[in-house]
């Protein structure tokens, strides 16, 4: 059903229909072309900030920008999760402690046992890599092991304050 509303006594808006999308009429007419880099209107030639020494490669007329050629083809591949830390006993027994408070107790109790490869390594390079694995991973044992005991030593002061708090609650 078309419907007419009037704007102001000059000028009107036609019929709008439920079939059709409304109509947009720019203020502005869009240029013709996009500007060329020959054009004095086009984008500038990119110049690097001073102290900063010019890329090397073929200049873009499009955007003028210079492109890097020298990208090396083969990308590098990432591993999953290779910035986080390891999971060891001690992360799973300080995170668990928060349910079960006697598995900060036994998380602490890392800090005094050491952490040994259990087979010798036959190349050199492979014992290399061995030892650096278990440099990283007892760092990560020792941090969080230190996590569970502190984290055991609230708990046991936290609990020793309620029993002396019932204790003397009753008492008087």
């Amino acid at each position: 059903m078309p419907s007419t509303d009037t704007l102001s006594s000059s000028a009107t808006i036609t019929s709008i229909t439920l079939d059709r999308p409304p109509v947009y009429v720019l203020a502005v007419d869009p240029p013709l072309h996009l500007p060329s880099p020959s054009d004095p209107a086009g984008a500038p030639p990119y110049t690097p900030p001073p102290g900063q020494p010019a890329r090397t490669g073929q200049s873009n007329p499009t955007f003028g920008v210079t492109l890097e050629r020298d990208v090396p083809e083969d990308l590098p591949t990432y591993a999953e999760d290779c910035e986080t830390e390891p999971k060891t006993l001690a992360r799973g027994l300080w995170r668990w402690g928060f349910a079960f408070p006697l598995l900060w107790f036994i998380g602490m109790l890392i800090l005094w046992i050491p952490l040994r490869p259990t087979d010798e390594e036959p190349g050199p390079e492979s014992a290399q890599k061995l030892e650096e694995m278990i440099v990283i991973i007892r760092a990560a044992e020792l941090r969080y092991a230190r996590r569970c005991a502190i984290a055991f030593a609230a708990f046991s002061i936290l609990l020793v304050v309620i029993i002396v708090a019932v204790v003397l609650a009753n008492t008087l």
